[in-house]
C-alpha cells in the first residue's frame, strides 16, 4: 500500500515566501491524554504549498506516520477516515520523514485551521523526538482565529468542515491532504469576502437603480423608503436602503459638527476617520426610518451580532447625533487615499480649493482641523448597512463633503 505522495509544480520564489497549508491526523483525540503523552501521536501529515503571489500550486504532500508507540496504533481502531492500525504499521516512521517534512515547512509562511493550538505544538514535538531542529516559520495564517475574528456570528460553530459547508465547498472527511486543500479554498474565499465587503461594486446592487442624485431631505418620503436585498454581507445580494426604485442618497446642507474628527485605528489595524454632526429632525427623520427598515431585515437573519443605532443620544447631551465615515482606500499608486472628496468653500458659497488627502501625519492633522467642532459643513452621504466583526448597524458614508470657511 502506498503511504506516501509527492508532487512538485515549479520553482518557488525566492523574492517572497511561499504559503503552506498543512495539516496533521493523530491518534489522540482527547486532550488530557494528548497531554499526557510523550510520543508524538502523528499518524498522517499532508501540505500544500502555494506562491504568496497568486496562490498557484507548488507542491503537494502526503504521508502516513507510524507513531514509536504501539499503544497510539491500537487507538486508531473505529475510526471514520480509513485510517487503519494495519496501514499505519507499514508506514515510514516520522524520523523516515522529516527531512520532507522539514524542507516543505521552513521559512514558509505556515497555514492551517487551528494550527497555532493543535499542529505547530506537534510538528516541534515530532522534531524534538528524534534529535533534529524543527523547522521555522515566517509566519502564520490560522484560519480559525481568522474566522473567530472575522465571520463568528455567520457559522453554528468554527470548524474546517462547518466553514467550507458554508461557502459550499463540502465537508472533508478529516484526511490531511484533502483538509489542506480545503483550507486553502476557505482561505481564498474568506480573503474575497473580505474584498467584497470592503469594497462592494455597485454593479453587484440588487434590483435598483443607481443614480448620481443625492435627495435633499425635503424631497425624501418617509414611507417610500424600504429594503432591497436580504444580506448584511457577501455572499449573497446585498441589502441596499432604497428610496421609491432608487438607492437612497441623501444631500445634507449646513450640518454642524459637533465632536469633531477623530483618527483611530480599528481592531485589524486600519485607520478609520469618523466625526459626529448633530442630527436636525428633517435628518432625524430619515434616519430613523432608515435604522428601522435596516434593523428589522437584519432581526430575520439569524446573526448574533450587536446591533448599533444610526442616531445616538446620551444624558449629558439628549439631542440626537450622527457618525459620519471617511473611507479611506488603496489608490495602487500613491498608498492609501482618503475617498471623500473635499470642497473648501468661501464666504460667497464658491469653491475655493479641492485639496486632496492621503493617510499621512500631515495630510490627516490638515483635515482634523478642517472638521473641528462647531464647524458647518455641507454633507453628501449613502447608507451603507453592515454586520460585521460583531457589530451591525448602517453607516452614514460621507461621498462629499464642503466646509465652510470661518
Amino acid at each position: 500500500m502506498t503511504t506516501e505522495t509527492m508532487m512538485m509544480v515549479d520553482n518557488p520564489s525566492e523574492e517572497w515566501p511561499d504559503i503552506v497549508f498543512f495539516d496533521l491526523e493523530t491518534a489522540v483525540l482527547d486532550s488530557r491524554a494528548r497531554d499526557q503523552t510523550t510520543s508524538s501521536p502523528i499518524v498522517e501529515f499532508g501540505a500544500v504549498v502555494v506562491c504568496r503571489r497568486t496562490l498557484n500550486l507548488r507542491a503537494a504532500y502526503s504521508t502516513l506516520v507510524r507513531p514509536a508507540c504501539p499503544d497510539l496504533i491500537s487507538c486508531l481502531a473505529g475510526r471514520s477516515n480509513g485510517i487503519t492500525p494495519m496501514a499505519v504499521e507499514s508506514a515510514p516512521p516520522f524520523s523516515k520523514i522529516a527531512g520532507t517534512v522539514h524542507e516543505l515547512l521552513h521559512e514558509r509562511i505556515w497555514a492551517g485551521h487551528n494550527i497555532l493550538n493543535f499542529d505547530c505544538g506537534h510538528i516541534k514535538k515530532a522534531f524534538e523526538e528524534i534529535g533534529e531542529s524543527p523547522p521555522e516559520a515566517k509566519g502564520y495564517i490560522d484560519t480559525l482565529q481568522l474566522w473567530k475574528e472575522r465571520f463568528a456570528n455567520r457559522t453554528g460553530d468554527m470548524k474546517l468542515g462547518t466553514i467550507a459547508s458554508y461557502f459550499g465547498l463540502g465537508k472533508p472527511n478529516h484526511r490531511s491532504l484533502e483538509d489542506a486543500m480545503t483550507n486553502l479554498e476557505v482561505f481564498k474565499h474568506c480573503a474575497a469576502l473580505l474584498w467584497l465587503e470592503l469594497n462592494p461594486p455597485a454593479n453587484l446592487l440588487p434590483n435598483c437603480t443607481l443614480s448620481d442624485r443625492f435627495l435633499d431631505l425635503n424631497e425624501v418620503l418617509i414611507n417610500s423608503i424600504r429594503a432591497s436585498g436580504s444580506h448584511f454581507s457577501y455572499p449573497g445580494p446585498k441589502m441596499i436602503l432604497m428610496h421609491k426604485d432608487m438607492a437612497l442618497k441623501l444631500f445634507c446642507p449646513g450640518l454642524r459638527v459637533r465632536y469633531g474628527l477623530k483618527p483611530t485605528l480599528t481592531d485589524d489595524g486600519r485607520l478609520s476617520l469618523t466625526f459626529v454632526i448633530d442630527a436636525s429632525p428633517a435628518l432625524y427623520r430619515v434616519l430613523d426610518k432608515c435604522d428601522r427598515v435596516a434593523c428589522e431585515v437584519f432581526q430575520k437573519s439569524g446573526s448574533f451580532s450587536d446591533w448599533k443605532d444610526i442616531v445616538t443620544t446620551s444624558n449629558r447631551n439628549p439631542s440626537p447625533v450622527a457618525r459620519l465615515r471617511m473611507p479611506i482606500r488603496a489608490n495602487g499608486v500613491g498608498g492609501p487615499m482618503v475617498v471623500t472628496k473635499i470642497q473648501k468653500i468661501g464666504p460667497c458659497g464658491t469653491v475655493i480649493q479641492e485639496p486632496v488627502f492621503t493617510n499621512s501625519e500631515s495630510d490627516i492633522a490638515e483635515l482634523t482641523n478642517l472638521l473641528k467642532a462647531d464647524s458647518s459643513v455641507d454633507a453628501y452621504v449613502t447608507l451603507d448597512p453592515y454586520d460585521y466583526m460583531e457589530s451591525a448597524g448602517v453607516r452614514i458614508v460621507a461621498e462629499k463633503l464642503r466646509i465652510r470657511g470661518e
